[in-house]
């Protein structure tokens, strides 16, 4: 931190900055690709039980009304948990998402009253009376939820998740981004790892567990020194 305690990243609030924006390729994320970057986006924030629903070769393909399916298992007023049914359709465009591809995919979810939330994410944006019309809509509809992921939605989620732009874009993350990556990839694999070193080493689980648990610690300590100092 510098002397007046202010925050030195290039990151939100001076956060360490883990994904550089300009090298994520938008303007490519269409089809299948935008399919598979919503895939491990919502396998980041907790998603369970997701189905991809592809469809036919080459790119991906809606299959009743979503191009993906997922759960979110929530616990509820009574403290039980709870499982909450996503769909999420995918709009890569050149340009502002249309009005009706929105209320379309508004107006084809009724059909199932098992859906709690639909997302309607897109490479690009959607335009201010899309937005009027989804809360008119919702104000009729309380169910599903309408949620719309637009670029700068998928650009701090993608910001938050250093693991998922080092699976899909190569250049995308800063030094920094790259360890803070690996730690969560050690920290995911903790247990795998814990498994093989009493084999490799002759030491108990329970210690094999500890070390592996900490390592990825390790790799989030020298990520986050980018408060601190520069690494490119």
């Amino acid at each position: 931190m510098a002397e007046d305690d202010e925050p030195d990243g290039d990151g939100p609030n001076g956060a360490p900055r883990w994904v550089l924006p300009t090298e994520l390729p938008f303007r490519e994320l269409k089809g299948r690709a935008l399919e598979e970057c919503l895939f491990w986006l919502l396998d980041g924030i907790g998603a369970r039980d997701l189905e991809w629903r592809l469809g036919g070769t080459g790119g991906g393909a809606a299959d009743g009304g979503r191009d993906l399916e997922g759960r979110f298992y929530t616990p509820g007023a009574d403290g039980q948990v709870e499982a909450k049914r996503w769909w999420i359709e995918c709009k890569g465009r050149a340009g502002t998402v249309e009005k009706d591809a929105v209320t379309s995919a508004c107006n084809n979810v009724l059909a199932d009253k098992t859906v709690d939330c639909l997302v309607i994410a897109t490479n690009t944006t959607f335009s201010n009376p899309t937005r009027d019309w989804v809360k008119t809509w919702q104000a009729r509809f309380p169910k599903p939820q309408i949620l719309l992921w637009d670029q700068p939605v998928l650009e701090r989620m993608l910001s938050d998740q250093p693991s998922t732009v080092l699976r899909l874009f190569e250049g995308g993350l800063s030094s920094a981004g790259y360890l803070r990556a690996i730690g969560t990839r050690l920290t995911e694999r903790a247990a795998d790892v814990a498994r093989v070193l009493p084999n490799e080493m002759g030491i108990l689980h329970c210690d094999a567990l500890s070390f592996a648990t900490a390592m990825g610690g390790v790799f989030d300590y020298y990520a986050g020194l980018a408060d601190t100092f520069k690494f490119e």
